[in-house]
């Protein structure tokens, strides 16, 4: 199946997510070998878009056992199966790497709230989208001039700084229609890196927070997580 359109991955699963797995675990090694095959589910999934696997086919992966950033165990699955080249601390490193795509994930559904639209239609949810887009890059432009600003600050304080991005948007709120309404938007570009400065927030490294997970609906309008506050 993986030979239809074959690529290196790396991805996280669970502790009893088959008995290689647990084998692994309980086990003192740090790699093993496994073959996976596609579910009844998987395989309706997969035809729906246009690949025809069954229930013969096979993916041979390799699990590496690595201990987290939090201290717990886990299990990902690659399918690299050099050992010499590609050692458990390589996938561990690889893995860390989605965190800030996530965080950009939960940022644009969450704070700017990119999957809430005033309707069901694609007339309703493009234009929605892209203005929240639009904001996006904005505030992104803005924040990249305050660069020098940040690293002076950084260099005096124990904690690396950055800018506030939730504040920051609240600014752009009252002055997004004004950049289109000035003949040169210049001026107002260069007010909005004050307030953008003044608020900022420290970075902590290795800072973990309890995720608390909650029911969501699977159906109607998405809702936004309540412990974020809206900023415009």
């Amino acid at each position: 199946m993986d030979q239809e359109a074959p690529r290196h991955f790396v991805m996280r699963c669970r502790l009893d997510f088959n008995k290689e797995a647990k084998a692994l675990v309980k086990s003192g090694m740090g790699s093993a070998g496994a073959e996976l095959y596609p579910s009844e589910q998987a395989i309706r999934a997969l035809y729906k878009n246009g690949y025809g696997p069954t229930k013969h086919d096979k993916i041979k992966v390799r699990m590496a056992k690595a201990v987290l950033g939090t201290g717990r165990t886990g299990v990902l699955l690659t399918n690299p199966y050099d050992v010499q080249r590609c050692t458990v601390d390589d996938f561990k490193y690889l893995y860390g790497l989605r965190w800030g795509i996530e965080t950009a994930y939960g940022t644009r559904k969450n704070q700017l709230q990119m999957e809430r639209s005033s309707g069901h239609r694609p007339i309703c949810i493009r234009p929605d989208y892209l203005a929240r887009l639009f904001v996006y890059n904005l505030q992104s432009l803005i924040e990249k001039q305050c660069k020098p600003y940040l690293r002076m600050v950084n260099q005096k304080r124990e904690h690396e700084y950055k800018i506030n991005k939730n504040i920051s948007w609240a600014f752009l709120k009252h002055n997004i229609v004004k950049l289109f309404l000035e003949n040169g938007p210049g001026p107002i570009l260069v007010e909005l890196k004050n307030p953008f400065q003044k608020h900022i927030e420290p970075i902590r490294p290795g800072r973990h927070n309890k995720r608390i997970k909650k029911m969501r609906r699977t159906k109607g309008k998405f809702q936004t997580l309540i412990n974020y506050k809206r900023a415009i």
